[in-house]
This record gives structure tokens, sequence and C-alpha cells, in this order.
């Protein structure tokens, strides 16, 4: 049987997760969605790993959400395990701590659009189309929801969302879903440049800052900026400020330890 997730990992502390469905255009199976939630977790406690690319197999589809022919859960489990799966794979790449990026080779529909506005970054080459079909088929982007309206406009969102549109990669710039549209030739040299770009931070700022916007997102300013004024000073107090400090003033590139 082949694998359903690719995870490849370099020694410069990136982490590669390939959607191996390419025959299914990347959709998104039960046994899929368990195993993207296992390796999301064990790559949080991998020391070894900085930041991690996902993305999809082949050339014609990043994802293309839920796999309606296979359905989500068996006769006799419960009817909602399914959908409270994949509500839990959001909820752990959101949680994340390390740099998430997206690597967008194709189709990022329904499901899939979601994992590609759960990551951090997100690279897509120039024919992309992203959207939620949802409504066609008697359904709605339920879960995905909360992401799309945090980046787009109530009344675009609204129409993709109610008519099933699917929108182009340059609209998709527009409202902020993605961070670069580059040709196809050009998505693996762009996605390279961003991972050496994320490697030149220090990784433990990169980790605790993430945790500290995502714990105060929804607080208010006054009490968000104060606690966001205490996790500060706790960076302050690691080797790998005084280290990036001393680079700066010496002129020279740091070296990260992490600590």
């Amino acid at each position: 049987m082949t694998q359903e997730l690719l995870c490849e990992k370099r020694e410069d502390g990136v982490a590669f997760l390939t959607i191996n469905r390419e025959e299914r255009r990347n959709a998104l199976s039960d046994t899929l969605i368990s195993t993207m939630i296992e390796t999301f977790q064990s790559l949080e406690e991998d020391a070894s790993v900085r930041v991690v690319c996902l993305t999809g197999a082949g050339k014609k589809a990043f994802s293309s959400g839920a796999d309606l022919m296979a359905g989500f859960s068996a006769a006799d489990e419960d009817p909602t395990a399914g959908t409270r799966k994949y509500a839990r794979l959001l909820q752990v790449m959101q949680s994340f701590s390390k740099p998430l990026i997206a690597r967008v080779n194709g189709l990022a529909l329904g499901g899939g659009l979601g994992l590609m506005l759960a990551c951090d970054i997100v690279i897509a080459q120039e024919d992309v189309k992203v959207g939620t079909p949802e409504v066609r088929v008697g359904l709605f982007p339920m879960m995905i929801s909360p992401l799309i309206l945090s980046h787009m406009p109530r009344k675009a969102a609204m129409k993709m969302i109610l008519c099933g549109d699917r929108i182009s990669a340059q609209e998709a710039l527009s409202y902020h879903m993605i961070n670069q549209v580059v040709p196809s030739e050009n998505l693996d040299e762009a996605v390279e440049a961003t991972l050496l770009s994320v490697l030149g931070g220090a990784p433990l700022a990169q980790q605790e800052g993430k945790r500290a916007i995502q714990e105060t997102a929804s607080r208010p300013f006054e009490e968000a900026v104060e606690e966001l004024a205490a996790s500060l000073y706790k960076l302050i107090q690691t080797e790998d400020a005084m280290e990036g400090i001393a680079a700066f003033v010496e002129k020279r590139a740091p070296s990260w330890k992490g600590q």
C-alpha cells in the first residue's frame, strides 16, 4: 500500500511533508488525516527540525479536500469522528510552534484550502485555483470558515463560499491568503529561498513568538501587550538572544543553539 504522507528531513533542519495521493488529487482520507496529526506532533518534539514545508504530490493539486468517495468514518464508528479528526488536524497545525510553509503546486479546495490557510507562509504557482466547492455537493466549509474569514473580507468570503467559487492565485494574493505567486517553473526556487530565510532566524525566538501570538490573539490589547512584554523579557535572557546581539555588534552571522 502506498504511503499517503511522505516525510523527508534535511540535515539543515527542513522537513518536507508531501500528501501522496496524486491519483485522488491529494484528497484527505481518514487514514491520511490521522497520519498528519501524528506526524505534526512528532515534528513538534523533534529538536532537529526547524521548519516544515507542506505540499502535495504531482502537479495538479495541493489538496482537493475531503475524499468524498471514501468517506470519513466506517458505519460502526461515531459518524462525527471524521469531521472532528479534521478539526483536530487544524488545531494541531494552528498551534504548531515551528514555521510552517505551504508549497501550493495545484488546486487547494475545501479542506485542502484549510490546510493552506493554517500554514504561516504560503507560496503558490500562478495557475493555482483555491476555493470552497462544498455547497455544490450539499455541504458547507464549516471548520475552515474561521480561517477564511480571518483572511478575506466578509463579502468576498461569503460569495466564494455560497457560490462554491474557485478564485485565482492572484485574487487569493490580494486577500493575503497567499504570500507569493510565481510561475510554476520557479516554485521550488521561491520555496527554497523562503526556507533559507526562515533558517536564518533564531529558532527559539520563532517558536516562542508563534506561541505568544497564538495565545494572545483573542485577548484585549491591554492584556495582550502586557503578556507579550513578559514573553519578550524571557527571550532576552536566552543564549540565542545574547548570541544574536553579539553577532550584530561584531558584524558576523549568528550561530543559533535554540537555547
